[in-house]
């Protein structure tokens, strides 16, 4: 009696770490597909339990590495993502602007978006998050931080699509952040940002509209270029 009451207490912790959903070498949870799990492997988690349940509740994800920042930010479904896939390229419609990613890559390829007069005032979210609705293959595997003299750099700007909380909030997902050297990013970068913001604050002037200034901005990250279509400011 003994000997069978050792051996179920020695089972006890091989049935827990069966039941993780995503463990062992699926290398933990990407993201949920409606209750299934999706492991960093690309795979499908036979667990029973509900993902959705088991990501918003006590129990935290597994990570997909050791070497991660000790904070782990969940996957946040970004519900009205349009999507066109070409090959290995998606494009991703988000709310006032729309992003390329190569999946070969996990990351952006180029952007584009309306750079509108400036009458929104609504504040940057200050959480980064994977898209529910991108493949795991496609995308990067986490929020955290880079570290390592790298920033999280937005690609299309928060700050340009202040005039809706879905918008700007919707730039803070990971398909529009590719790492960049912290001092780029706070440099040279945030200078384009700068400069674009006062052509913004100037759009409504008679001057501005005369000189027709471009309003359509797309950059190509391969490129390193920006590309402007004469469309003149728009006044929404």
């Amino acid at each position: 009696m003994n000997k069978i009451i050792l051996m179920a207490l020695l089972l006890l912790p091989l049935t827990s770490l069966a039941a993780a959903p995503c463990s062992g070498k699926k290398s933990g949870i990407s993201h949920c597909d409606g209750s299934q799990f999706v492991c960093n492997d690309g795979s499908v988690s036979k667990s029973v339990k509900d993902c959705s349940s088991y990501i918003s509740g006590d129990q935290k994800q597994s990570k997909p590495n050791s070497s991660s920042a000790s904070s782990y930010s969940a996957p946040i479904a970004q519900s009205n993502t349009e999507i066109t896939r070409s090959g290995n390229i998606l494009k991703l419609d988000y709310p006032g602007f729309t992003v390329w990613l190569d999946c070969s890559k996990h990351g952006a390829i180029k952007f584009q978006y309306v750079a509108q007069h400036d009458n929104g005032n609504a504040k940057r979210y200050d959480k980064f998050f994977l898209d529910q609705n991108v493949p795991a293959e496609c995308q990067q595997t986490t929020a955290n931080a880079y570290g390592q003299g790298y920033d999280r750099s937005h690609q299309v700007p928060a700050n340009h699509l202040d005039a809706s909380d879905e918008a700007i909030k919707a730039t803070n997902t990971m398909t529009n952040i590719l790492p960049q050297a912290a001092d780029m990013n706070r440099g040279a970068w945030l200078q384009t940002e700068e400069i674009i913001e006062c052509y913004r604050r100037l759009s409504k002037s008679a001057l501005f509209r005369k000189l027709n200034i471009p309003r359509f901005l797309a950059f190509n990250i391969i490129e390193k270029s920006f590309a402007f279509l004469a469309y003149g400011i728009g006044d929404a």
